[in-house]
């Protein structure tokens, strides 16, 4: 605490009567305590966050249709039936998490809502929307922060919560989903381009979907470390201009990973379900040594390790809340091999005459490289945290625990409702009297410790 705010908390100036003791009660501050919530008034750009959440789960859904219905069309039954499994099999499983949560928060928080809000969101989750009801739950609940003054923390805080739910679905999702729907667009694209057998428009759709897919999965990754920020009580939010540079070191680390994956399927497709499978089930085993405590259940538990463990197959994520210096690094480095092989074994097996071979394997491999630089830049120079020179102490895009998410954010509001009232006390106390000196100061400078370990949280 520096001396300015030390004076604030204290008055240390001598009583007018010359004695040296401090009768003057203590002067009170607004708390600078370092929140789950630092941010109380929910913004524009908050607002803007979640509606770009929404738009890119629609426009990455509905590209994904438009190719599926152009593959019909064409005839393509087998890339139809591929195409539209990647799309509901991800989407249903999400679905059950996302149901099953709702019935979790009921069973430990007691929430109990109308029976028109059990059939809205019973409606959506059938139609595979239930991001969608979760996003605008969170929006609402912004809006109504922003316009309520006795309600504004509860409200934000109901924000938080289905925006940090709502972001965790999609982050999965998009790995179960989009990944997977990038590699067999990718790989059909490798396929059939060469020899001029699929249709201009769809061709269009596969492109647009790939696009799509890319930026969503990006986008969900800087979207759930900016919304776990927000429950986790000792750490700063995330700045514009660390999100957008989070946002292209993801975006530049997954383009090899899928391009290397998706060039590999087109000519040994068999070979490529077995380099994912082999890769989920080594990583599936090292999130489970790792001892994660997401669910209290152990086989709920299972089934999350399981499905974290797809998303390792094309980012790293921290499961727990330790140091990850090592475990990135060995992550990175198995991956940027992996890579290698994979665009190497295409390049010697491709046919000779096709132009994108060499651009493929050298343009994978920059953009590993441009990913892994903006890496460094976020954190050295735009971390939430300040500067960490070249030490990956944390990798914040790290699925926190719901029970301790809750825990957060209740701890945060019964703190900063004690210090409240704490110092509304200070406020409304008198002055005290002569004959009370000596105890008053006491009982103020203990107040004035209270007061300052609570700042110091």
């Amino acid at each position: 605490m520096s001396a300015s705010e030390k004076k604030d908390v204290v008055s240390s100036d001598p009583p007018a009567n010359g004695s040296n003791c401090n009768c003057e009660p203590p002067k009170a501050v607004r708390p600078s305590v370092r929140t789950a919530f630092k941010q109380r008034k929910y913004t524009i750009l908050d607002g803007l966050c979640v509606l770009c959440s929404v738009g890119s789960f629609l426009f990455d859904t509905g590209s994904d249709i438009w190719v599926a219905y152009r593959h019909y069309n064409d005839g393509s039954y087998w890339y139809f039936g591929l195409t539209v499994a990647f799309i509901m099999v991800p989407a249903t499983i999400m679905m059950g998490f996302s149901f099953r949560w709702y019935l979790l928060d009921l069973k430990q928080h007691g929430k109990h809502p109308s029976k028109l809000q059990w059939f809205v969101r019973t409606a959506f989750h059938l139609l595979q929307l239930g991001q969608v009801v979760r996003y605008v739950d969170a929006l609402i609940y912004g809006l109504k922060s922003a316009r309520s003054k006795s309600e504004q923390r509860e409200f934000y805080r109901r924000s938080a919560e289905e925006d940090v739910d709502a972001s965790m679905l999609r982050l999965f999702e998009c790995f179960m989903e989009a990944t997977p729907q990038l590699i067999l667009q990718i790989c059909i694209l490798a396929r059939d381009y060469p020899h001029q057998e699929e249709d201009f428009w769809t061709m269009v759709a596969q492109n647009v979907s790939i696009v799509t897919s890319l930026v969503s999965v990006a986008w969900s990754l800087a979207s759930y470390n900016k919304s776990l920020r927000l429950v986790i009580e000792d750490k700063a939010n995330m700045r514009w201009r660390g999100a957008a540079v989070y946002f292209l070191w993801r975006l530049f680390v997954i383009v090899p990973r899928v391009l290397a994956l998706g060039l590999f399927a087109s000519l040994f497709p068999l070979y490529m379900f077995l380099v994912c499978g082999l890769r989920w089930l080594i990583m599936s085993a090292w999130i489970i040594s790792m001892k994660t405590q997401f669910y209290e259940n152990r086989v709920e538990e299972l089934v999350y390790n399981l499905v974290l463990g797809v998303v390792f197959i094309f980012c790293y994520l921290n499961p727990v809340d330790t140091p990850t210096r090592f475990r990135m690094s060995a992550f990175y480095v198995g991956t940027f091999l992996e890579n290698t092989i994979l665009l190497g074994v295409f390049y010697a097996y491709s046919p000779s005459d096709i132009w994108y071979k060499v651009p493929a394997v050298l343009g994978g491999t920059l953009c590993f490289f441009l990913g892994i630089t903006f890496m460094v830049i976020y954190y050295l120079l735009l971390h939430p945290t300040g500067s960490i020179p070249l030490v990956l102490r944390r990798n914040q895009c790290l699925p926190l625990p719901r029970a301790q998410m809750r825990e957060e954010m209740l701890k945060t509001g019964a703190l900063e409702k004690d210090m409240a009232g704490h110092l509304e006390s200070l406020t409304t106390q008198s002055p005290p009297s002569e004959d009370d000196c000596s105890c008053s100061c006491e009982t103020d400078s203990s107040a004035a410790r209270d007061s300052r370990n609570r700042v110091d949280v």
